[in-house]
């Protein structure tokens, strides 16, 4: 109920404070695409509630069209290729921001499509995603 700094000075928590903290792991230590992940202190792991929450795919979807109004078929590519990592369990987020990523640069007729798709792997290594491939056909583009 209470802040105590380092002055000395403690303050009463404001009736309307709330604590949100946000992590790609949740306090456990390490996963496979968060490797570097160091665990939380059971004691401070005790007094967080954890809730998981999924990609808002709707607003997703409205952001990927707002960067490109032609980029349904990335939306979709991106939605079929994150259900198939995850399934595979590969080293690889394909996060709103993958979709976003595509959706801009599907418009640049300078990029080949080879090139668009090494541009969202990070550097994953070529069976990881000949795997992916495998379940998610990378669309062809129409430039």
């Amino acid at each position: 109920g209470s802040m105590t700094f380092a002055n000395g000075e403690t303050v009463a928590r404001h009736a309307d404070f709330v604590f949100v903290g946000c992590g790609n792991t949740a306090g456990r230590g390490a996963s496979p695409c968060y490797p570097e992940r160091k665990p939380f202190d059971a004691a401070f792991a005790n007094r967080l509630v954890f809730l998981r929450w999924q990609y808002d795919e709707t607003l997703e979807r409205a952001v990927a069209l707002a960067i490109n109004a032609g980029a349904e078929r990335w939306i979709d590519w991106t939605r079929t290729a994150r259900a198939a990592a995850a399934e595979l369990a590969l080293r690889l987020e394909i996060t709103p921001r993958t979709t976003f990523t595509l959706a801009r640069l599907a418009g640049e007729t300078t990029i080949s499509n080879d090139e668009l798709l090494h541009s969202i792997m990070g550097g994953i290594d070529q069976a990881s995603i000949d795997k992916l491939l495998a379940r998610a056909p990378f669309p062809e583009r129409q430039v």
